[in-house]
């Protein structure tokens, strides 16, 4: 049973990777890109910075609080596989 489904992932990830060059054509480009003004882009950089500077100490916050969240399950469980019989 496990080498079918072994065989068939991997058959599956032959025919992704196979197809994938007829996805990843593109149309035929536009003969001139219209450029942004140089503000606009620095606007874009001041508000990717402002945003990390939210989003990197909550995301700290997060792995920590799941950090303590499994390291807890595991202490509480003794170190045992839930799926594991109980007479083991």
């Amino acid at each position: 049973m496990k080498t079918q489904v072994l065989k068939g992932i991997a058959l599956a990830s032959m025919v992704t990777v196979m197809a994938s060059p007829l996805y990843g054509q593109t149309a035929a480009p536009n003969n001139q890109a219209a450029e942004q003004p140089v503000g606009e882009e620095a606007g874009y950089g001041v508000g990717a910075a402002l945003a990390s500077v939210f989003y990197i100490p909550a995301k700290v916050t997060y792995a920590g609080l799941g950090l303590l969240t499994g390291g807890l399950g595991y202490l509480l469980s003794g170190g045992r596989n839930a799926e594991q019989p109980q007479g083991n």
